[in-house]
């Protein structure tokens, strides 16, 4: 992934409890001050973001401690491995790295919760 913006190259990593859910679309999650992850998959085309029920199934099986989640997606049926970073085609068995990032802030809603 690859930024070229002033905003993001002065980029603060701030450490934060992970949110024990998603927020809801269009709602802002700075409030609560938690890190939201953004979950993405590496295809021929590059790196796409994970739908919005993929990314409760790999929160909610992390949480139980699970090395795994399974999900299907049209078609396709996938293996994703949490712990090891990839995605597994469950026929095929075609592997693609995925990625676990935080959901980027900026300083304009980050700063009335900053000390």
């Amino acid at each position: 992934m690859r930024v070229c913006d002033l905003e993001f190259d002065r980029v603060r990593r701030l450490t934060t409890p992970s949110s024990p859910a998603a927020p809801p679309p269009n709602t802002n999650p700075a409030p609560n001050c938690h890190t939201v992850w953004k979950y993405y998959c590496r295809d021929n085309f590059g790196w796409r973001e994970y739908s919005e029920p993929v990314v409760r199934l790999i929160e909610e099986a992390g949480g139980r401690g699970l090395k795994e989640v399974r999900f299907i997606t049209l078609q396709n049926h996938y293996i994703l491995n949490i712990r090891e970073g990839f995605q597994q085609n469950a026929v095929f068995g075609f592997r693609r790295q995925i990625k676990k990032r935080p959901l980027f802030l900026s300083s304009m809603v980050l700063t009335p919760h900053l000390q």
